[in-house]
């Protein structure tokens, strides 16, 4: 009889163009146990039609690399799509062979946008190609020792610079570069209600607002949230230190999306007089001024939950991230180019002498013209920073 066996796959997913390093276990499905089956027969690469086998490996192809485990690798594929493995082995000694089908990805991880923002293709031929791209490009391949052409600047080492990029530029900014759900105090609920999960239903807390009477904005009651722009409340509520007092329908919170200002307005409608007094008072400075607190403060009082930030990221945005990821990445490639930072050598003309200068004080080595370009200066300046800044903000708030 044979044994149950459960198989696995690890590895994808896979980067079309590269080659692909599959491997599998093997487990007792009864004890979950990884075993070494009597063989493994072969493994195979199936194209996406799932009928035709591209590649086959057997034997020493097939690499033993611990208990219950086999390797193996596949020419790269040039097409996106989810492919299969075929995995044929022979569990125990006069077992029937034994026959396992798993899916596999390929993608092409270079044409995603990294943070939401830029993909690596975007950055190579958007950025770097503008200075001219079969120039710079052969510059930026560099042999290895079998005389393989590779990167100099690989695809995570793009990846990383747009990284830390997209995270400076929204720090300086003060605009987050995609939508984000903002809770307060998510901790805090009414008797029977359920906190708010970090991850589920918010991303990140803020902190309650003060409420004022008078209020600088007048009779209406203006708020202005630590963000912009907003594009929705989705809870409101009055709390008092750990206590919720009340919860407050959304549609009295109208509103000004780019400034991050909300109007408080309460109109008619069909709630409890209670909770339509309480709200009314307040924002109307009823309750302060008949507890003898006209032009005091009532600290951490609105509790505002919200949507806010960039709902795409605009292309000047993007323009500013990808320039300033080339400022970085061009004194990278060349210190791995040249890692010696020789600058010049020369060899006499009978062979017997050599000389050769040494400098690393130029960053940007054999790329620092292109990191004088002018594209290049203009969006890396403080200038550009600001500039940006005023365009992606609200030009004004409300206090």
């Amino acid at each position: 009889m044979a044994l149950e066996t459960l198989v696995a796959l690890a590895g994808d997913p896979f980067q079309v163009d590269d080659a692909m390093q599959v491997t599998v276990s093997f487990r007792a499905a009864a004890t979950l146990a990884l075993y070494n089956p009597s063989s493994v027969v072969a493994i195979e690469l199936i194209d996406t039609d799932g009928e035709t086998v591209l590649q086959t490996r057997e034997g020493a192809d097939i690499q033993n690399v611990g208990v219950g485990a086999r390797r193996v690798v596949f020419n790269a594929v040039d097409t996106v799509g989810f492919y299969y493995v075929r995995t044929t082995f022979v569990p125990q000694l006069g077992d029937d062979e034994t026959i396992d089908n798993h899916s596999i990805q390929v993608a092409n991880l270079a044409a995603v946008a990294v943070a939401g923002v830029l993909s690596v293709d975007e950055i190579r031929g958007d950025f770097l190609g503008s200075f001219g791209a079969d120039d710079l490009f052969d510059m930026l391949v560099e042999e290895d020792e079998d005389g393989v052409p590779q990167p100099i600047l690989p695809d995570a080492t793009i990846a990383a610079h747009i990284r830390q990029q997209a995270a400076y530029v929204e720090r300086a900014l003060e605009v987050h570069l995609k939508t984000t759900r903002f809770a307060c105090r998510p901790e805090l609920t009414i008797p029977g209600g359920t906190p708010l999960v970090h991850g589920e239903d918010y991303d990140e807390e803020v902190d309650p607002l003060d409420m004022q009477w008078p209020h600088s904005g007048g009779p209406a009651g203006i708020l202005t949230l630590p963000h912009n722009p907003v594009w929705r409340i989705t809870r409101a509520r009055i709390i008092y230190g750990q206590t919720v007092l009340y919860t407050l329908p959304t549609r009295w919170f109208n509103l000004n999306r780019n400034h991050g200002v909300v109007r408080m307005i309460v109109d008619s409608g069909s709630y409890e007089f209670a909770q339509s007094a309480i709200a009314y008072s307040a924002t109307f400075g009823w309750i302060l001024g008949a507890a003898g607190m006209r032009g005091q403060k009532w600290p951490l009082v609105w509790a505002l939950d919200y949507e806010g930030g960039l709902p795409s990221v605009p292309e000047d945005v993007k323009a500013l991230i990808g320039w300033r990821a080339v400022s970085t990445l061009l004194p990278v490639a060349a210190r791995r180019a040249n890692r010696a930072a020789v600058q010049s050598q020369s060899t006499s003309k009978d062979g017997v002498s050599r000389s050769m200068s040494v400098a690393d004080s130029q960053p940007g080595g054999r790329f620092s013209a292109l990191l004088q370009a002018d594209a290049i200066k203009e969006w890396c300046s403080k200038e550009k920073i600001d500039e940006m800044r005023r365009l992606v903000r609200g030009s004004a708030k409300v206090f």
